[in-house]
């Protein structure tokens, strides 16, 4: 067990187990991240809930400047699209 050639070995073997996961392990993470993902809303919902914002009477000035700024920054894929 003192062989340097067998102990650099055996590190190397376990250096690289430890750099890169299993696939089960990457399996898993990507479906956590596609269920996070799915959680989250789509631009649709995003838009409806700023216009919601806009048109709500009890809606403070901020919230509607923040609605505003977020409707802008979805229609501009749009508008840059023309």
């Amino acid at each position: 067990h003192s062989d340097p050639q067998h102990l650099a070995a055996q590190a190397e073997a376990a250096k690289q187990q430890v750099q890169q996961p299993s696939l089960q392990q990457r399996q898993e993470r990507v479906k956590e991240l596609v269920d996070l993902m799915s959680h989250q809303p789509g631009e649709a919902q995003l838009l409806k809930a700023s216009i919601a914002l806009l048109t709500a009477p009890g809606s403070s000035q901020e919230e509607q400047l923040n609605a505003l700024a977020a409707i802008q920054l979805l229609v501009e894929p749009i508008d840059n699209a023309n």
